[in-house]
């Protein structure tokens, strides 16, 4: 059986030593199950608010340390109160996870033993902390003036390799999923390439020196944007994804540009 180790929500730690509750979750990570009953639209990241994602459906217990703690009671039922928060989880042996959630209902036995049921936006956990590839162009080989004269020799070819517009990235995750990418320098016509699936991303501007090309590939906050106005526009092709495993992703672009690419790993 996995362990908790701390479990924080909106903020507000409630397992861990430093803290007035006691907690468990119960079908976070194994058998939830993936409705979306409710009215609520979810975006798929295409047309906002005109279609619905699965939602993940779990509960999270929660009690306080000192019996009849009113105030650590209520502290912990107004954090949850409202709107769509943050749940941060540490689990021994796969590190920390976190998703977005939404309280469905609360209710407290005669214990004061309080149990949520929380329903995730998407279907996914994902870990906390971001993995990242930087990616920088360089030219290696070709032409170097001479300091003196000389005869070029017949069997002599003129050799370019461009180098450092190629990585790998590595989805540890059981999910597919999509990058945050990030484009700095001066360059045009960019192109961004997975060679493990085929995917092509073609995005038809020129940036400057302090410029920030910014592309969003994740389903609910897909979008592409020029020091943050949409270019959505200069796009054509496809949004990049990540499987499970190695991915060759490619960066092709007129210019000189460094190219960061971050993404999370997921679990259903």
């Amino acid at each position: 059986m996995y362990k908790y180790k701390s479990i924080f929500v909106n903020g507000l730690q409630v397992l861990g030593d430093n803290c007035p509750y006691y907690a468990n979750l119960y079908n976070f990570l194994l058998d939830s199950s993936n409705t979306n009953n409710d009215s609520e639209l979810y975006t798929d990241g295409d047309y906002s608010g005109t279609s619905k994602i699965n939602s993940k459906t779990f509960n999270l217990v929660v009690w306080t340390k000192k019996q009849s703690d009113i105030k650590a009671a209520m502290q912990f039922s107004y954090v949850i109160s409202k709107g769509d928060f943050t749940l941060t989880a540490d689990v021994e042996g796969l590190g920390e996870v976190e998703c977005a959630v939404k309280k469905e209902s609360i209710t407290t036995d005669e214990f004061g033993v309080m149990t949520v049921q929380l329903k995730a936006n998407v279907p996914y956990i994902y870990s906390k902390d971001y993995k990242e590839l930087i990616l920088e162009k360089q030219i290696e080989g070709g032409w170097k003036y001479p300091t003196q004269p000389f005869t070029i020799p017949e069997s002599w070819t003129y050799t370019e390799t461009v180098i450092g517009n190629i990585g790998e990235c590595i989805n540890e995750g059981f999910a597919t999923v999509y990058p945050e990418i990030t484009i700095e320098g001066e360059g045009s016509d960019f192109r961004v390439i997975n060679n493990t699936t085929g995917e092509q991303l073609n995005i038809d501007v020129s940036i400057q020196t302090g410029d920030i090309l910014y592309i969003d590939c994740k389903p609910e906050t897909r979008k592409i944007t020029l020091n943050n106005s949409s270019i959505m526009k200069h796009k054509s092709g496809e949004y990049i994804s990540l499987l499970n495993g190695s991915n060759e992703l490619k960066v092709d672009y007129t210019g000189n540009c460094t190219v960061y690419i971050r993404w999370r790993e997921a679990w259903i």
